[in-house]
């Protein structure tokens, strides 16, 4: 079948849209949280090797099944081969808890090798190398995989030069104990990889958090110093009133005094008929609320008698008085 490759504006616009699409072509992909670990993943990828093209297209398993999945296509430059390799590299359904599958293609110039330790010609150029081996997320992911493609080629080249060629040999047990190991460093590496970007992300938050602190701890810092500078201001400002004011008392030569027997209203005199009446009609309001009061404590006092009835009519006299004197200073305020 041929490829459905899409062609928006962008590489990051075909993952988004490839990814988001429904109906019979839809992407074989059923968890959101799968589909944005592989945007991520495609989009470093494509920062890391720019030559990569994401695609889609149908995969067919080893057992007849066919799905959609995405797939990115590319050449790499390999030293010391100066042909450039054709890589292709399938992301599966469980991606990235399975591993890709990677395919090297043969060059118009140039054909693999059948003898090639990591490809397989037969399988249409299927590859492998210790890093798919010991694939295992989060340590591992595309970019990783494909430096690691890129030593691997780079040693075994997949086109040969005229006269050169592999030879099948077989593994010793030394050999194998050293595929192992390299196999588990590479392992390692990613792990220890992911473990520092984790580390990374989490003392970031943390700069940011307490970046966050120190600005609210300068802001009330400033206010408290504002606060200072009101508070200095109020201060040289009472001062300066109160001198003035011992000033202005200092400079009086018959201090205002009166005698201790003689009761105040002697020394206050309305200034007409009219203020003289609202004098009197307020003193004597808030001479029945006293009153009124005083009588209130008295009844709720233990172990005074009083006579209910004598109470009740002593309040209404008084509160009939009140009334009147309340309506007399009303018409007087108006």
């Amino acid at each position: 079948m041929v490829p459905v490759v899409l062609r928006p504006s962008s590489s990051t616009e075909f993952i988004e849209s490839a990814l988001s699409g429904t109906g019979m072509r839809s992407l074989s992909y059923k968890h959101q949280k799968l589909k944005w670990l592989i945007r991520q993943h495609l989009l470093s990828l494509l920062e890391d090797f720019p030559t990569f093209t994401p695609s889609k297209d149908t995969y067919v398993h080893n057992d007849g099944t066919v799905v959609w999945l995405l797939n990115v296509t590319g050449y790499l430059t390999v030293p010391p081969s100066k042909l450039p390799v054709l890589i292709t590299i399938w992301l599966q359904e469980k991606y990235p808890y399975s591993a890709p599958q990677v395919y090297i293609s043969s060059h118009s110039a140039a054909k693999i090798d059948h003898h090639h330790p990591f490809i397989d010609p037969a399988s249409s150029g299927s590859t492998h190398c210790p890093y798919l081996e010991t694939w295992k997320y989060p340590g591992s992911n595309l970019s990783g995989l494909t430096r690691e493609l890129v030593q691997v080629l780079s040693t075994c080249t997949p086109y040969p030069g005229p006269g050169e060629t592999y030879t099948s040999v077989p593994l010793t047990e030394r050999d194998t104990v050293v595929e192992l190991l390299v196999g588990l460093v590479h392992h390692d590496k990613g792990c220890f990889r992911a473990q520092i970007e984790g580390d990374i992300e989490h003392f970031s938050g943390l700069q940011n958090m307490l970046r966050e602190r120190a600005q609210t701890l300068d802001l009330v810092m400033q206010e408290l110093e504002n606060e200072w500078m009101n508070l200095k201001i109020a201060i040289i400002c009472i001062v300066t009133d109160a001198d003035q004011l011992r000033k202005w008392l200092g400079g009086l030569h018959t201090p205002f005094s009166f005698p201790v027997d003689d009761h105040v209203d002697q020394f206050v005199e309305p200034v007409d008929e009219r203020s003289k009446c609202l004098t009197e009609r307020e003193a004597a309001d808030r001479a029945i609320d006293d009153v009124m009061e005083v009588m209130g404590q008295a009844l709720e006092e233990e172990g005074i008698i009083i006579d209910i009835k004598g109470y009740l009519k002593q309040c209404r006299t008084l509160a009939r008085e009140q009334f009147f004197h309340r309506a007399l200073i009303i018409k007087l305020e108006t």
